[in-house]
C-alpha cells in the first residue's frame, strides 16, 4: 500500500519513517528458517564467525524454537526440521572445534555479529520479498516509479554479544549522486532499544553531510553526532522502518538474552551514479531504466 502524503512528508522532514507492522508471523517464520541455512553456510563454514560456530548455530536454534513455541501450528514442521538439522550441525562443529580443526577470526566477542549480504541472490524466498508489492508500493512513494535493488543483507546480533554499529550515513560509504537511495529495515524478532534497535538523528538528511571517518582496523566508518537528538525505533517481529541514505543512524549492542535478527533492503532510483559519474546498475524491480 502506498504511503499517505503525511507519511511521505514525515520521511522527507525526518529522514526516516517508523512504518510499523509489515509482514505476518508466518512470513517471518519462513524468512528465519531460510536465514538459518545461510548464516550457517556463510558465517560458520567460511570461518567468519568470531566465537565458536557451534555457539552461533545454537543461538539460531533457540531463536527458532522460541518462535515455534510462540506460534504453535504455524510453519511448525519445516521449522522443526530446520532446528533438528542445525542442532546436528552444531554437534559436528563442536567436535571439530574441540579438535582445533576450525580457526575463527579473532574479534572481541562484544563486537561481533553475523552477516549475510546479497541474500536475494542466494535464496528464492528473499528474491520474491524484494519484489513484494507491499514493499515496492512504499518504495515508489519515496523514490518514484523506476526502482532498482542496490543490495540487501541479513544481520544477526546474538544474545549478550551483538556489537554496536557506530553513527554513520549509508551514502558516506557510497558517495552516490543523486543520493536517491532508501533502506527498508525489517525486524525478524522483537526489537527494543536494549537489544539493538535503530536510532536516528531526525532531519540529518537535510543538512550538510558530517565528516565520516574510517575506523582503524575495521571496515566500518563513524561520525560525531549530538546523541541528545537521537530517536529510537522499536519494532515487533515483521515490523519495518525506512530511512534515507543521508540520515545519520546507528545501533547499540545487544545486551539482552534474546538474539536480534533483522533483514534490510536498499532500493534506489535508476538515475543514481557513482563518484566517477557512471550509472550504478542494480536489479530492476519496478518501472524502467
Amino acid at each position: 500500500m502506498a504511503l499517505t502524503s503525511s507519511q511521505v512528508n514525515q520521511f522527507r522532514n525526518d529522514g526516516y519513517l517508523d512504518y510499523g507492522p509489515l509482514l505476518e508471523p508466518e512470513e517471518v517464520n519462513v524468512l528465519l528458517a531460510h536465514l538459518m541455512d545461510l548464516f550457517v553456510e556463510e558465517n560458520v563454514r567460511d570461518n567468519m564467525a568470531v566465537r565458536h560456530g557451534s555457539d552461533g548455530v545454537l543461538d539460531l536454534c533457540n531463536l527458532l524454537q522460541g518462535i515455534v513455541d510462540r506460534y504453535p501450528g504455524t510453519m511448525t514442521e519445516p521449522l522443526a526440521i530446520a532446528i533438528e538439522h542445525a542442532r546436528t550441525a552444531a554437534v559436528v562443529l563442536g567436535e571439530a572445534e574441540a579438535r582445533d580443526e576450525i580457526t575463527y577470526k579473532q574479534v572481541d566477542s562484544a563486537d561481533r555479529f553475523l552477516q549475510v549480504r546479497n541474500v536475494h541472490e542466494k535464496d528464492a524466498v528473499f528474491a520474491d520479498l524484494v519484489r513484494d508489492d507491499r514493499i515496492l508500493d512504499i518504495a515508489e512513494s519515496l523514490l518514484g516509479p523506476n526502482i532498482e535493488v542496490e543490495g540487501d543483507q541479513a544481520l544477526f546480533k546474538p544474545a549478550f554479544h551483538g556489537g554496536e554499529l557506530p553513527w554513520h550515513t549509508d551514502n558516506g560509504y557510497w558517495n552516490y549522486d543523486p543520493p536517491n537511495l532508501i533502506t527498508c529495515w525489517i525486524a525478524l524478532a522483537d526489537v527494543r532499544e536494549e537489544n539493538g534497535a535503530l536510532r536516528f538523528i531526525p532531519g540529518s538528511n537535510r543538512k550538510a553531510p558530517a565528516e565520516q571517518r574510517a575506523i582503524a582496523g575495521s571496515s566500518l566508518q563513524e561520525m560525531d553526532v549530538d546523541e541528545s537528538l537521537a530517536k529510537t525505533v522499536e519494532l515487533p517481529p515483521g515490523g519495518c522502518s525506512w530511512h534515507h541514505c543521508l540520515t545519520q543512524h546507528q545501533t547499540r549492542p545487544n545486551r539482552t538474552p534474546h538474539p536480534r535478527p533483522s533483514y534490510s533492503i536498499i532500493y534506489k532510483s535508476t538515475d543514481v551514479k557513482d563518484r566517477a559519474g557512471y550509472p550504478v546498475r542494480g536489479q530492476l524491480v519496478r518501472g524502467e531504466r
